[in-house]
């Protein structure tokens, strides 16, 4: 899991037609954690949430943020060179639990969402409802092995991604995801209830990916 600190999101869009995500493979020389986005995300659907099939990306690259660097001139020029658009984003990172290691849980699948406040809501306020959605999630969503939130700090991108949170639940595999993914029927109407005091839901959106989590495996 990403220690607590700064980094760099980047969502990038090639199209079903598009270039071959091995081409962005050297990237990892410089930093970067490229995670593949899921091609069928339906798993999301038996769960009970929202997937969207096909995808709006195709991978999500991870680095720790550069110093003074501006967030656009981050971006190598090989994501910009197979992408039919992208988008970046700065963000602090908040770290809720990581239950891998006393489990042995090596996650497989991992649901990554992009979240676009409540529009009456301050920037205080969202963080606050995202900051105490963790206890809602630790008991109606038994599934996730391991949490992380992120605050954006700043956007960029062709066209940039206007979100105010960014989360990442990682799950042991798919069956897990799907047959555990809420603790109980009523649990959906706990964890609806809760999202809607800050998240819209109509510029929100969530994708599994292939987690890289070398960083934490080389530790």
């Amino acid at each position: 899991m990403a220690e607590r600190g700064e980094h760099v999101l980047v969502a990038a869009a090639w199209g079903a037609e598009g270039a071959d995500p091995s081409a962005l493979g050297h990237l990892s020389e410089d930093g970067w954690r490229i995670e593949p986005v899921l091609a069928d995300q339906t798993a999301l659907d038996r769960a009970g949430s929202r997937g969207r099939t096909p995808p709006p990306f195709q991978a999500l690259l991870w680095r720790e943020l550069p110093a003074g660097e501006p967030l656009g001139a981050i971006v190598p020029g090989a994501i910009r060179a197979i992408s039919e658009h992208w988008a970046a984003l700065h963000l602090r990172a908040h770290p809720a639990w990581d239950d891998t290691t006393a489990s042995g849980i090596e996650p497989q699948i991992k649901q990554v969402s992009f979240l676009k406040a409540q529009p009456d809501l301050t920037p205080s306020e969202f963080t606050r409802n995202f900051r105490e959605h963790v206890a809602v999630a630790r008991v109606h969503h038994p599934a996730i092995c391991r949490y992380a939130q992120h605050d954006v700090v700043e956007a960029a991108g062709d066209p940039a991604l206007h979100v105010q949170g960014v989360s990442e639940l990682w799950f042991a595999d798919e069956r897990t995801l799907v047959d555990r993914y809420f603790a109980s029927p009523a649990s959906v109407a706990v964890v609806r209830a809760d999202n809607r005091e800050y998240i819209d839901f109509s510029g929100t959106l969530s994708l599994l990916v292939r987690p890289d989590d070398t960083p934490k495996r080389s530790s």
